[in-house]
């Protein structure tokens, strides 16, 4: 057999000559024995496939001859290259061709990443000489340098500086990953006082392999400060959720890597090392990158724009074979930097707010805990937060409109979070009541609803027919909260305003509740005969403190002369303007019908129903339509059978109403 390979040309003999010359000037000399029976005329990279692979794969010895350049091939390429004084690129060109052809006489056959007898193996750790090397070192260790290539550990055995917790053993045979691609992270981003996860990104593993150690590189891009301590505490790494390891910004290490931009300025590398992850065939892990931020961040520095990305080495793992490989793409992400979020709390009007009503009193002791006010608070921003003190105001009216002393007709509020009593206060001069530490905690983006209740005087002190309403506002009743970021009411922003329905105190009278409407509508087509639209509302009568009488008689107009609302069910239509297309035909009770009235004795509730019929000749030409709604208006009562000075019941009136009905105009 020959003792030199077969050359093709004469090129390669001249790139022979000046391999052997440069060799010569720098003292460099090739040991790796190449293989008489083959020749290699081709540049052989990753990926490469065929005989000369095969060929380069027997001649450096330790791996399979299967004709694929793969990365446990390259990784043996780097470390002959290495140790034969080339450029460790992994790339077996026409330099490493002379080289290793000037050699080719040599004679040894060594451990893969070996190139003599000597030493250890820089991809494997195996002494060259084929001994088992000795002392007491981690495994996949033969001396106190570097990490094991089985493990991740460090071969001194000191700790990492980042603490591995990924489960799992590393198997057997070859592995690679490939298609690493950056994938959505969690936020976009830092916010003072936060961790947020501002960087991802995934890989499919083939074979079985161990991540020892990831790097990241971040730099400030805008008009911030460039030093990291300004804004981090740390770095923490996780994968597939799970914590890996956390790098405190004092361990990051500054330096001109322009790996994130080419542009003389330091950079910052955070690496997770002494990593354990060990992935399977088929695995997809995610690898996520999450800051914690200083609690307090300069204004100036808010400004700023920071740049996180990983290079193409950012990957170090080990596969089943003892190969380690430095692997990884350049994927890049910005984030910016924010001062801390801070709570918005709106107050506004509850939908279950108590209706307007007659509130039932006593006339010889007060009457406790009416409710009269139901409100919401909402945060609004996305933070917890807890309200200690919070104020509202009682107003309470007489019946011409004047004060009436609030502290004299109510000497108790009480706060209530559903059926939780939050806290009760004496009201004070001018209605004021402040409710104090009532720890009422509201979550990120949710509502407390909250209900006022009063104690009421007897009827000595108010005249009967007094109103009271609650309000609260947000900007000033809430007087101390603090949220989950250490903020309080002065930092927040609080919104909004409600207040409660108007409400008449009384010792005796009625309570109206509305029951249902109805409508039977007539239509036409003849010229003459306009449609019809006739509604029926139905509502229940409560008497109170005696006996009542609700006048019968019925009111149709929708502007009813006033002397009919003291003597009468006042009813309108809307959409009838002046009240002439409006008739109520029938008003009845099951209550005891006299000459004048209907009655309802004391802690009797009666049924009650009025029909009132709509024209459409309201419309006013012949073709068009009028739309009608049916209300019912006011009520007159009196304590005493067929007597006058009747009282008018209008509170809560203003949603008894029928649905809205259209009829058409045939006469005009």
């Amino acid at each position: 057999m020959s003792n030199i390979l077969n050359l093709k040309g004469v090129k390669l003999f001249a790139i022979v000559v000046l391999a052997a010359a440069i060799l010569a000037t720098f003292g460099m000399v090739a040991v790796q024995k190449a293989n008489a029976d083959c020749s290699i005329n081709s540049t052989l990279r990753l990926g490469s496939k065929g005989a000369e692979v095969m060929c380069l794969q027997s001649a450096l010895g330790g791996l399979t001859a299967d004709g694929n350049f793969g990365p446990k091939t390259k990784a043996a390429v780097v470390a002959w290259q290495a140790n034969s004084g080339l450029s460790a690129d992994g790339v077996f060109g026409p330099l490493s061709r002379a080289v290793w052809m000037s050699n080719a006489g040599n004679s040894g056959n060594f451990p893969a990443g070996c190139a003599s007898a000597s030493g250890y193996s820089s991809t494997t750790g195996a002494k060259c000489d084929g001994t088992v090397a000795g002392g007491n070192y981690p495994a996949g260790c033969t001396s106190t340098t570097g990490y094991s290539p089985t493990t991740g550990a460090k071969c001194d055995g000191s700790d990492s500086p980042s603490t591995p917790s990924t489960p799992g053993v590393l198997g057997s045979g070859d592995g690679d990953i490939s298609n690493i691609n950056e994938v959505s992270s969690a936020d976009s981003s830092l916010a003072e006082g936060e961790t947020d996860e501002l960087f991802a990104f995934e890989f499919d593993v083939e074979g079985n392999i161990s991540v020892n150690r990831v790097d990241f590189y971040i730099e400030e891009t805008g008009s911030g400060s460039s030093n990291a301590d300004d804004y981090f505490q740390s770095a923490t790494l996780s994968v597939d959720g799970e914590e890996i390891g956390t790098v405190d910004v004092s361990d990051w290490t500054e330096d001109d890597y322009d790996v994130v931009t080419d542009d003389g300025v330091d950079e910052f590398r955070i690496r997770f090392s002494g990593l354990k992850s060990v992935f399977a065939d088929g695995d997809n892990p995610k690898f996520a990158i999450s800051f914690e931020a200083n609690g307090s961040i300069d204004t100036t520095d808010q400004a700023s724009s920071w740049l996180v990305e990983t290079a193409t080495d950012s990957i170090r793992f080990v596969d089943g074979n003892g190969f380690s490989t430095e692997d990884g793409v350049n994927l890049t992400e910005t984030f910016g930097v924010d001062s801390e979020d801070v709570a918005k709390l709106s107050v506004q009007a509850s939908s279950n707010d108590v209706e307007a009503t007659t509130i039932e009193t006593s006339t010889t002791d007060t009457t406790e805990k009416v409710p009269v006010f139901t409100f919401e608070i909402e945060e609004e921003n996305g933070v917890d937060a807890t309200i200690n003190d919070m104020t509202v105001t009682i107003t309470a009216l007489t019946a011409a409109g004047l004060g009436v002393g609030e502290a004299t007709v109510f000497s108790d509020a009480y706060l209530y979070e559903g059926s939780t009593l939050l806290g009760s206060e004496s009201v004070a001069t001018g209605g004021v009541v402040q409710f104090t530490d009532i720890g009422l905690d509201i979550g990120a983006n949710d509502t407390a609803e909250l209900t006022v209740k009063l104690t009421v005087a007897d009827a000595s002190d108010f005249a009967e027919g007094d109103t009271v309403s609650v309000t609260i506002a947000g900007s000033t009743d809430i007087d101390d909260a603090t949220d989950a970021n250490g903020n309080d009411e002065g930092d927040m922003t609080l919104t909004g305003t409600a207040t409660s329905e108007t409400h008449q105190l009384r010792s005796s009278g009625i309570i109206v509740v509305f029951d249902s409407s109805s409508y039977l509508k007539t239509t036409s087509d003849t010229s003459g005969i306009d449609e019809t639209v006739q509604f029926t509302l139905e509502f229940d009568v409560t008497a109170f403190g005696a006996d009542m009488y609700i006048d019968k008689t019925c009111s149709d107009s929708s502007a009813p002369d006033t002397t009919l609302y003291v003597t009468a069910v006042a009813v309108s239509l809307d959409g009838d303007a002046d009240g002439s297309s409006t008739t109520c035909t029938d008003f009845d009770s099951t209550g005891d019908e006299g000459t004048n009235a209907f009655e309802v004795l004391e802690g009797q509730t009666e049924h009650f129903t009025v029909t009132v019929l709509g024209l459409g000749g309201e419309a006013g030409t012949l073709g068009t339509a009028v739309t009608y709604t049916a209300r019912l208006e006011s009520i007159a009562y009196v304590s005493t059978a067929d007597a006058g000075g009747d009282t008018v019941y209008s509170f809560n009136l203003s949603d008894y109403k029928s649905s809205a009905v259209t009829v058409y105009d045939r006469t005009n």
